[in-house]
Order: structure tokens, then C-alpha cells, then sequence
């Protein structure tokens, strides 16, 4: 809103993108979600987390190229729309306890937790207030693991560029396309004894 206001169009351009394109990847997360679950598919996350990782490995591979030749647009398109995937998913999965790249509001859960824990309950209250001490330790966790990989990321980006991002994409993509693989061989064996009864 800022650039917008002081006549800076193309970064309120490339902001405008970025919203786009992060609520492109969430509706795509839900979409995959909701077509593999009516087909009764167990992979149905990991389908997305596929998809995830292979965007990011694109990312590792071209980024370094695009930003070479002063592109910047195509990589935070690319990036938000990784962004929308991966909150929608971890948003569904546990039910919208966790969102990944919303920090904000992980402080903002942690500390009215922590408001309910410091609360001074009177000694006969019949419906006294309680914290959610797994909740605390579990943003305490997430937090901890967003500065490590922070600090980790970018001392290898010092290194390695955007190759950073590759390993952990590519460990993404093997441990989610492990249900992938068990749905398609499900699959061919339901088709194949289908094709067996009907002969």
C-alpha cells in the first residue's frame, strides 16, 4: 500500500502478485486435497507436499538465472504460490493449529496461551482458566526450528546460492512420494484384478 501510495507501481505490482499467486497456491492445495480424498486416496497430503517439493526444486535450479538477468517477478511468484501450498496444507492437516508462514499469528496463539497461564484463577472458581501447555511447547518448537533453518539457510546460501534450498526439497519429494507410490501400485492391482473378473 506504501509504493502504491509514493508511485512505486512495480513493486506494488510484484506485491499484488505475490497475494495472487499465494492464494493460487492454497486453493491448488485444496484442490489436490479434495480430488485425491473423493477417489479415497491415503497419499491425499502427500500429493501436495510432491508438488511442493518439485516447485521448489525448480526454484534452486533457476533462480540463480532468473535473478541474473534482474527477473525477479517470476521467483516470488513461484515462491508465494509454494507459500499458499505449504500453509494450507499444515493448516488442514492439524486442523489450524499450525500455519507455517504465518509467524505472526504463532506469536499471536503463543501469547494469549501465555496470558492464560499467568492467569490468577480465584481458589473457588468452578470453571477455572487453563493453558494449553502442549500448544505453548509445540510454538516454542516451531520457532526454534525457523531460526535453525534460518541460520543454517543462510550460511549455505553464502555458499551455495539458491542450490540452498535442493536438499531439503529433495527430501521432501522422496518421503512424500512413498504414499504416492503405495496409492499406484493399489491402484494397478485393484484395475488388474478388475480386468481378471471381467474376463
Amino acid at each position: 500500500a506504501d509504493q502504491l501510495v509514493l508511485g512505486d507501481y512495480v513493486i506494488a505490482g510484484i506485491a499484488a502478485l505475490g497475494i495472487v499467486c499465494f492464494i493460487c497456491g492454497a486453493a491448488t492445495s485444496a484442490i489436490i486435497v479434495e480430488w485425491a480424498t473423493r477417489r479415497h486416496m491415503k497419499s491425499r497430503y502427500a500429493l501436495v507436499f510432491v508438488a511442493e517439493a518439485l516447485t521448489t526444486l525448480l526454484v534452486g535450479l533457476l533462480a540463480q538465472e532468473f535473478t541474473d538477468h534482474q527477473l525477479f517477478w517470476p521467483i516470488v511468484a513461484v515462491l508465494c504460490w509454494t507459500m499458499g501450498i505449504q500453509n494450507a496444507i499444515m493448516t488442514g492437516i492439524t486442523h489450524g493449529l499450525i500455519r507455517t508462514t504465518h509467524v505472526t499469528g504463532m506469536v499471536t496463539d503463543f501469547a494469549m496461551e501465555l496470558g492464560r497461564l499467568v492467569y490468577r484463577n480465584r481458589p473457588d472458581d468452578p470453571d477455572p482458566v487453563r493453558a494449553d501447555k502442549y500448544r505453548i511447547k509445540l510454538h516454542l518448537t516451531i520457532w526454534g526450528c525457523f531460526f535453525v533453518g534460518g541460520v543454517i539457510g543462510a550460511a549455505l546460501s553464502l555458499w551455495i546460492g539458491f542450490y540452498t534450498v535442493m536438499p531439503a526439497a529433495a527430501l521432501l519429494l522422496i518421503l512424500a512420494l512413498v504414499p504416492v507410490w503405495t496409492d499406484l501400485r493399489l491402484w494397478h492391482s485393484d484395475h488388474h484384478a478388475f480386468d481378471l473378473r471381467a474376463r
